[in-house]
């Protein structure tokens, strides 16, 4: 029964991945990553901005293209003028990596913006079978196979497969970086996982600094990290994340926050900005009524339940998931309080951890509560395997 629910859950992971990539959701910020690509290669402003419109037009739904060319004075701005179009460069050419993917598929012959939706939609299907791999180690038979496809088809990843912009990526790069520690117990790896986020996304470093000082302070053997690596790894980041925004000549916090959250800035070049406390205050009001409408309460709830699951039986306690949830939420809030702006495009890593916690600290908890029906229950610090018929009372069938 396995073998054919593993292959019925590729299959859809296959479909949406190409439901994603050939019915994308197009937003004004794909036409910035595909400015930043042509000017790796082109640096003649308006042939780049003549470039840009004219890929968008050929590869998006009429309608798509009108909005995001006459829609509001900020877009009828940018397809007018040339000079103020190539100052928004800056703003995304701070995802290195993401551009680097985009130009690659680009010299491929691909439509920049379908190279957009390419790249998230691959990134869909790798956090699939990352999800499908890592359940089906602690849980057995459909069940095992039934609870990642749940997820896959949660509104969040579903979204994420028809992104145009880096937090697909950036969300199945986070999720291999925490499967490849948890599991394979393999710090370098994890370490340039975290390394290479930081270029698809810069504000990866704080997920990225957050880990790192959880592993050498409180990691215990295979996952604790040395004074030396930390240091190692922390400068690495450091480093990456000083000249990603130097090299792209970013404008700095004050003016990206003002431009993100306070007002669009159709030439950032010829101004400087600095945000006032009471614009701060109102940016994070605004950020937190978002929470109604997203998906980060339900996953908040998950990641409670999870933390409390392993807290009360003390369960897998050489292992990161008892304090995953916890991490997460620090991250969280740092995020927040950089940024405060909760869109769950930006938290799709953090809602598949959280669930997955959930669903191995669940696992354990149920074997050490009912361990009459698995009479060889790994010591905590093992690889835990629960089978759905194993854990059946005798008598039930």
């Amino acid at each position: 029964m396995k073998l054919p629910a593993i292959a019925i859950y590729l299959l859809i992971a296959a479909v949406v991945t190409a439901w994603g990539a050939l019915k994308p959701s197009y937003d004004w910020d794909v036409l910035g990553y595909m400015a930043a690509a042509l000017s790796w290669e082109q640096t003649d402003k308006k042939q780049i901005h003549d470039n840009v419109y004219a890929f968008a037009q050929m590869a998006m739904p009429e309608e798509t293209y009108r909005e995001l060319t006459t829609q509001g004075s900020y877009r009828q701005d940018m397809y007018a003028n040339h000079a103020h179009f190539a100052q928004q460069i800056p703003f995304y050419s701070i995802r290195p990596l993401y551009v680097a993917c985009l130009y690659l598929l680009h010299k491929l012959g691909i439509n920049l913006a379908q190279a957009a939706a390419v790249i998230s939609a691959l990134s869909y299907f790798l956090m699939a079978v990352i999800l499908l791999l890592w359940i089906t180690k602690y849980i057995d038979g459909v069940c095992g196979v039934g609870l990642p496809l749940l997820l896959i088809l949660s509104p969040p990843m579903l979204m994420t497969a028809r992104l145009t912009t880096p937090d697909a990526l950036s969300a199945a790069m986070l999720v291999t970086a925490i499967y490849v520690l948890a599991e394979k117990r393999s710090l370098i790896g994890f370490g340039l996982l975290m390394l290479l986020s930081i270029f698809v996304r810069t504000d990866n470093i704080i997920y990225a600094l957050i880990l790192f000082s959880y592993l050498v302070l409180f990691g215990k053997h295979r996952l604790a990290l040395s004074l030396p690596g930390f240091t190692l790894f922390v400068a690495a980041a450091v480093l990456s994340y000083l000249t990603i925004n130097l090299a792209a000549g970013n404008y700095g916090w004050s003016t990206v926050f003002h431009h993100t959250l306070v007002q669009f800035i159709n030439d950032p070049a010829e101004h400087s900005f600095t945000i006032s406390l009471p614009a701060y205050l109102k940016a994070l009001r605004s950020g937190l009524s978002l929470l109604v409408g997203g998906s980060m309460v339900i996953f908040l709830f998950f990641g409670l339940l999870a933390y409390y699951l392993s807290a009360r039986k003390k369960i897998l306690v050489q292992n990161i998931y008892p304090h995953l949830t916890l991490i997460l939420g620090l991250s969280v809030l740092l995020r927040y309080a950089l940024f405060p702006a909760i869109l769950d495009r930006f938290f799709v890593a953090h809602y598949m951890l959280v669930a997955v916690a959930l669903v191995i600290t669940s696992a354990y908890s149920f074997a050490t509560t009912n361990r009459e029906f698995v009479p060889h229950l790994p010591p905590p610090q093992a690889s835990l395997r629960v089978s759905v018929r194993a854990l059946k009372p005798a008598g039930i069938s």
